[in-house]
């Protein structure tokens, strides 16, 4: 039964973002316990429900892995990492207007809104009929609680960039997120990696150059034609790390490097008082934190938000936009 609700959670959550997934093969690499994919593209409808008016023109997950030990839920850890993912967002005004593709677009937030509020519905009419047993419930509750204690999670080389031709039409700027390395470890009360049957939760967060840049009169990767590998050579490149600083870069903030020690009492009513220890403590040291902003920079994110509102209020009428720029000798086509 379980397994299923994964499996079901897992298609419904990828097959919003990853094109083309095999949903059959997904589930019975669930069930197997072990799901690795490989070279995944992600959707240029990916951000259609955040109502912004931007689309990614490139998406590309070097690895997503899984790995579920159904044998062993309570003695052994969860395991999820995901690789190199990349993208890349351009304004909605950028890509030129497809009436068909626009149309399917639309049709998959239509039908992923139904699926929601369809399971929205089911979740309500259960609670109603109030079946679940108290021993059922107790049984989810120390589920969930171990693999919060279990799951770890690596977050590697991951590169989220805004190329903008049209807010500055003279000065392109391109905008982005870049983190080289992010883990979360189960540790014992000495900040050890290891599973621990204690009462408290040890989780050791370790975060490695997480950067925020903003690049003015940059080149854009989106306009030039090279390969797909070539521009998840060129996206990788511009992840600083923290022997690999990219040149070139403006950061806005960072990049960043720290530690989070984070401790959690997973059943407070049961301290000796109850809840003299706290639910939730957080130690976290941060090696420096650098925070910087040029005018041009500041004059790029001025003209951005003029360009957002903009275009929030034109992308309803963008089948009827002719796809020129240019106005003066093209008055017939406007």
């Amino acid at each position: 039964m379980f397994e299923s609700l994964v499996s079901e959670l897992l298609n419904r959550v990828l097959g919003t973002y990853i094109e083309n997934l095999d949903g059959s093969k997904l589930k019975l690499s669930i069930w197997g316990g072990d799901v690795e994919l490989l070279e995944l593209e992600v959707k240029q409808s990916a951000l259609d429900e955040l109502n912004l008016p931007v689309r990614p023109v490139f998406g590309h997950i070097g690895r997503l892995t899984l790995k579920i030990p159904w044998s062993q839920l309570y003695s052994a850890p969860w395991v999820a990492i995901v690789e190199r993912l990349l993208v890349i967002v351009v304004p909605n005004t950028s890509i030129k207007y497809d009436a068909d593709r626009e149309e399917k677009l639309l049709q998959e937030i239509k039908m992923s809104t139904l699926q929601r509020a369809e399971s929205a519905k089911l979740k309500i009419k259960e609670m109603e009929k109030g079946s679940k047993l108290k021993s059922q419930d107790s049984f989810h509750e120390k589920l969930i609680a171990q693999v919060i204690r279990n799951i770890q999670v690596t977050i590697r080389d991951i590169h989220i960039r805004y190329e903008d031709s049209v807010s500055c039409s003279s000065a392109p700027f391109a905008a982005g997120v870049t983190l080289h390395d992010l883990s979360m470890k189960s540790t014992n009360s000495d900040w050890k990696p290891c599973l621990d049957t204690d009462k408290l939760i040890y989780k050791l967060n370790s975060l490695d150059s997480l950067g925020i840049y903003w690049n003015p009169n940059a080149e854009l990767l989106s306009e030039l034609n090279q390969s797909k590998e070539k521009t998840v050579q060129c996206l990788t490149s511009l992840i600083a790390a923290q022997e690999h600083l990219p040149q070139g870069m403006k950061y806005i903030i960072g990049p960043i490097c720290s530690i989070a020690k984070l401790q959690i009492d997973s059943k407070p009513e049961d301290d000796e008082p109850s809840f003299s220890i706290p639910v939730i403590n957080l130690d976290f040291v941060m090696d420096e934190l650098a925070i910087g902003l040029s005018r041009h920079q500041y004059s790029n994110i001025m003209a951005l938000l003029d360009s957002f509102d903009r275009l929030k209020v034109s992308s309803k009428f963008r089948k009827f936009r002719p796809a020129i720029n240019r106005i003066k000798g093209n008055a017939r086509k406007w």
